[in-house]
Protein backbone atom coordinates (compact mmCIF):
# COMPACT_ATOMS: atom_id res chain seq x y z
CA UNK A 1 0.00 0.00 0.00
CA UNK A 2 0.85 3.47 -0.90
CA UNK A 3 1.23 6.37 1.68
CA UNK A 4 -0.51 9.09 1.59
CA UNK A 5 1.94 11.24 1.88
CA UNK A 6 3.53 13.53 -0.86
CA UNK A 7 6.70 11.59 -2.49
CA UNK A 8 9.30 13.60 -3.73
CA UNK A 9 8.54 13.53 -7.24
CA UNK A 10 4.64 14.85 -6.47
CA UNK A 11 6.05 17.78 -4.98
CA UNK A 12 8.77 18.78 -7.82
CA UNK A 13 5.70 17.72 -10.31
CA UNK A 14 3.79 20.06 -8.34
CA UNK A 15 6.54 22.84 -7.81
CA UNK A 16 6.99 22.62 -11.45
CA UNK A 17 3.49 23.17 -12.38
CA UNK A 18 3.43 26.43 -9.98
CA UNK A 19 6.41 27.41 -11.09
CA UNK A 20 5.25 27.79 -14.82
CA UNK A 21 1.45 29.10 -13.60
CA UNK A 22 2.36 32.21 -11.46
CA UNK A 23 4.32 33.79 -14.44
CA UNK A 24 1.83 32.60 -17.03
CA UNK A 25 -0.58 34.28 -14.78
CA UNK A 26 1.39 37.19 -14.00
CA UNK A 27 1.99 37.86 -17.87
CA UNK A 28 -1.83 37.40 -18.68
CA UNK A 29 -3.02 39.71 -16.22
CA UNK A 30 -0.50 42.12 -17.89
CA UNK A 31 -1.47 41.94 -21.36
CA UNK A 32 -4.99 42.03 -20.32
CA UNK A 33 -4.60 45.52 -18.83
CA UNK A 34 -2.63 46.67 -21.48
CA UNK A 35 -5.17 45.42 -24.07
CA UNK A 36 -7.88 46.84 -21.46
CA UNK A 37 -6.31 50.24 -22.20
CA UNK A 38 -6.02 50.31 -25.60
CA UNK A 39 -9.36 49.06 -26.57
CA UNK A 40 -10.30 52.17 -24.05
CA UNK A 41 -8.36 54.30 -25.98
CA UNK A 42 -9.55 53.50 -29.36
CA UNK A 43 -13.18 53.98 -28.10
CA UNK A 44 -12.33 56.98 -27.46
CA UNK A 45 -10.86 58.44 -30.06
CA UNK A 46 -13.73 56.58 -32.13
CA UNK A 47 -16.45 58.21 -30.29
CA UNK A 48 -14.65 61.41 -29.96
CA UNK A 49 -14.29 61.74 -33.78
CA UNK A 50 -18.02 60.54 -34.51
CA UNK A 51 -18.88 63.52 -32.16
CA UNK A 52 -16.91 66.24 -34.13
CA UNK A 53 -18.34 64.23 -37.14
CA UNK A 54 -21.90 64.91 -35.95
CA UNK A 55 -21.07 68.70 -34.62
CA UNK A 56 -19.67 69.28 -38.22
CA UNK A 57 -23.36 67.95 -39.72
CA UNK A 58 -25.62 70.01 -37.26
CA UNK A 59 -23.63 73.40 -37.49
CA UNK A 60 -23.73 72.97 -41.48
CA UNK A 61 -27.93 71.96 -41.22
CA UNK A 62 -28.37 75.20 -38.88
CA UNK A 63 -26.22 77.13 -41.84
CA UNK A 64 -28.43 75.91 -44.22
CA UNK A 65 -31.35 76.63 -42.58
CA UNK A 66 -30.14 80.46 -41.61
CA UNK A 67 -29.52 80.77 -45.40
CA UNK A 68 -33.04 79.88 -46.50
CA UNK A 69 -34.28 81.89 -43.62
CA UNK A 70 -32.45 85.15 -45.19
CA UNK A 71 -33.74 84.09 -48.84
CA UNK A 72 -37.25 83.90 -47.52
CA UNK A 73 -36.75 86.89 -45.46
CA UNK A 74 -36.20 89.35 -48.63
CA UNK A 75 -39.43 87.73 -50.33
CA UNK A 76 -42.64 89.77 -51.29
CA UNK A 77 -44.84 86.90 -50.64
CA UNK A 78 -43.52 86.27 -47.36
CA UNK A 79 -43.95 89.31 -46.07
CA UNK A 80 -47.45 90.03 -47.01
CA UNK A 81 -48.16 86.34 -45.14
CA UNK A 82 -46.78 88.46 -42.05
CA UNK A 83 -48.96 91.45 -42.19
CA UNK A 84 -52.30 89.55 -42.91
CA UNK A 85 -54.64 90.35 -40.28
CA UNK A 86 -55.47 86.95 -37.66
CA UNK A 87 -54.63 83.90 -37.68
CA UNK A 88 -56.08 82.51 -42.05
CA UNK A 89 -54.00 83.35 -44.62
CA UNK A 90 -55.77 84.80 -47.42
CA UNK A 91 -55.39 83.23 -50.62
CA UNK A 92 -56.88 85.74 -52.80
CA UNK A 93 -54.52 87.47 -52.01
CA UNK A 94 -51.61 85.97 -52.97
CA UNK A 95 -50.60 83.91 -56.60
CA UNK A 96 -48.42 81.00 -57.42
CA UNK A 97 -46.60 83.85 -59.42
CA UNK A 98 -44.85 85.78 -56.12
CA UNK A 99 -43.20 82.59 -55.12
CA UNK A 100 -40.94 82.62 -57.88
CA UNK A 101 -40.44 86.35 -57.33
Amino acid sequence: MRSKRMTYRNRLYLLFVLAMLIPLSVLCMVFYNISVKSVRENARHVYANMLEQTVARIDSEFEQIRRMSEAYAGSKWVSQIAHMQGKEIDYDRLNVYMLYQ
